[in-house]
């Protein structure tokens, strides 16, 4: 919009899950499902993601605002249940990331996004968190940084 002016986007705040970092993509995320809406035409144009019954959960943009990297997430018998995943406006059919079962937080990508570092539960009872790294681009591969128990947050990748 023009400095000063307003348009109404018609979605209530609570289904914004994140604006991309160049401004023209907004993804929406609830109950009902997920969808990417471009801000840049006047109709917002809506991109539906398909889900399968799971939510989308954390997660950012790449620098380039060309995809994004999410947890989604699935509740199976009271328990949930979660994988990262990769998907844009072009693909919204989420990607999984390889070894990402029980990744929880916000993963952090590469300047480039050609890699991508996330948070997930494992050992055994879920008593530990492990940092994992993978390489997006083929051949894809991951490996697993470091781990620990509590009060860890990923910060940064480079």
């Amino acid at each position: 919009v023009r400095p000063g002016s307003r348009t109404p986007l018609g979605i209530p705040p609570s289904m914004i899950w994140g604006a991309s970092p160049d401004g023209r993509w907004l993804v929406t995320a609830g109950p009902g499902g997920a969808a990417f809406v471009e801000l840049s035409r006047p109709s917002g144009d809506r991109v539906t993601v398909r889900l399968g019954g799971r939510r989308l959960a954390e997660g950012t943009w790449t620098a380039n605002s060309e995809r994004i990297g999410a947890v989604v997430l699935r509740v199976v018998g009271g328990i949930p249940r979660t994988r990262l995943a990769t998907l844009s406006p072009r693909n919204p059919v989420p990607a999984p990331v390889p070894s990402s079962f029980g990744a929880i937080g916000r993963p952090l990508w590469s300047p480039d996004g050609s890699s991508i570092a996330f948070a997930r539960v494992a050992g055994p009872g879920g008593r530990k968190l492990r940092a994992t790294w993978c390489h997006l681009k083929p051949p894809r591969s991951c490996r697993d940084l470091l781990s620990w128990t509590d009060d860890v947050r990923l910060l940064e990748l480079e």
